[in-house]
């Protein structure tokens, strides 16, 4: 594996909160070296596709959105009593399509069987049923053909205070109105109880979700 130039490294580690910046004419090895270098430093979220590498940096407000996010799916989970993993933001990479990317948080539902208690390498194992982008400042759209090629069935993006479902269509996504994993959710409901969580705090949130959760869940 090629080293890495500490230009790069410098740059990268010199942004703010909130902060873009785009690397051109990375080749593939050299981006896997960026990767290993940093570690799971967990202030960075990259991107990488046809040579470009996108380095993104969180803050405190990204942080507490992706994780009640992260809660959330968590009560759903649980409710449907369905087999679950998560590999958080580890960097999903396939060496055939040469792409890789880190979501905000992502989610082994209908394929959790196949990964659980193993290390994730996308060019062993399926990719993640479910992934989530919190954008604030960098568009997580320019990443949706990274997720298509890698693999990931469906995304949820929160922008602007809302939150939009998509599922894959063969090399694309479309927006869609319920989950592909839990079918009875929407958008909506998911958008409300994050303001909630924002508003007065996670465990409201919780407590008003688990209540929504049994009455819209259908029953066996």
């Amino acid at each position: 594996m090629i080293a890495v130039s500490t230009d790069y490294l410098s740059i990268i580690e010199a942004l703010p909160p909130d902060a873009m910046t785009i690397f051109r004419n990375i080749a593939w090895d050299e981006y896997k070296s960026i990767v290993k270098a940093l570690g799971t430093a967990p202030r960075f979220r990259m991107a990488y596709s046809n040579g470009a590498l996108q380095i993104m940096t969180t803050s405190p407000k990204h942080e507490r959105i992706k994780m009640l996010l992260g809660w959330l799916v968590l009560e759903l989970a649980k409710a449907s009593q369905q087999p679950f993993d998560s590999v958080g933001s580890a960097t999903l990479m396939n060496d055939e399509v040469r792409k890789g990317t880190e979501p905000d948080d992502c989610y082994y539902l209908q394929n959790a069987s196949q990964v659980i208690g193993k290390d994730i390498d996308l060019n062993v194992h399926p990719a993640p049923d479910l992934a989530i982008e919190v954008d604030l400042s960098s568009p997580s759209l320019k990443k949706f053909p990274i997720y298509a090629a890698l693999g990931v069935t469906e995304l949820w993006r929160y922008k602007r205070g809302r939150v939009k479902f998509y599922q894959l269509n063969v090399d694309d996504y479309e927006e869609i109105s319920r989950s592909i994993s839990f079918p009875f959710l929407s958008p909506d409901v998911i958008t409300d109880h994050v303001r909630i969580g924002l508003d007065q705090g996670p465990m409201i949130m919780l407590r008003s979700f688990e209540s929504w959760i049994k009455t819209n869940q259908p029953t066996a």
